[in-house]
């Protein structure tokens, strides 16, 4: 997991119960650790330093999160990572990046802006999508998909390919399908997507 904590100065009660929460949904998982960058490290230590009850949640954040993202899985991806320009409402964002990248999810502290799991950010001028965590209830969206452990259950329909049609969900009969692809990555499923989009998407 990687931190997210952009526009973030201070953090309330609702946002620290809200993280607590998270951990302990993460650790069901045997998720235990989220990667931050040096500089969000800090900043993050002061917010929490600042807290008059500071003592109380300090054992729980050097238990959380880890710095710096070098390591030898973030280093595997440093190539592509310097080929693009990435970008989030136009600042940089090595966290959805790298939680792109690594087919990971990012975890953003609680905000608005960001209350969704899924994150649109830019790679160069091309709109990709990071898995986000905010609430607990994002970590069920996520994990079991990361981790393999649920898988869509194909149903047989005894009709030959020639006569398959794909109608996509925002048509008039609101119809649509669940296709299994070899996609090892969020990554490749989505080009596989585009491809079936464009392949089948007139029908």
């Amino acid at each position: 997991m990687e931190l997210s904590i952009r526009n973030k100065e201070c953090l309330e009660n609702d946002s620290i119960i809200t993280i607590a929460r998270v951990y302990k949904a993460l650790r069901k998982y045997n998720i235990t650790t989220c990667r931050i960058a040096s500089e969000d490290n800090t900043k993050l230590f002061q917010m929490i330093s600042s807290r008059p009850d500071s003592i109380n949640i300090r054992n729980f954040y050097f238990s959380f999160f880890r710095s710096p993202y070098e390591s030898e899985e973030v280093e595997g991806y440093q190539e592509e990572y310097y080929e693009y320009n990435w970008s989030y409402d136009n600042e940089g964002c090595m966290g959805f990046a790298l939680a792109f990248l690594l087919n990971s999810a990012s975890f953003s502290i609680d905000n608005e802006n960001w209350g969704r799991p899924f994150v649109k950010f830019f790679r160069d001028e091309e709109g990709v999508n990071a898995r986000n965590i905010c609430t607990e209830e994002h970590v069920g969206i996520h994990i079991p998909q990361l981790q393999g452990e649920e898988e869509i259950e194909l149903l047989e329909c005894g009709i030959e390919i020639a006569d398959k049609k794909i109608v996509l969900p925002w048509t008039d009969k609101g119809y649509g399908i669940v296709v299994k692809t070899t996609g090892r990555t969020l990554r490749e499923t989505e080009k596989i997507a585009e491809i079936i989009e464009e392949e089948f998407g007139h029908l």
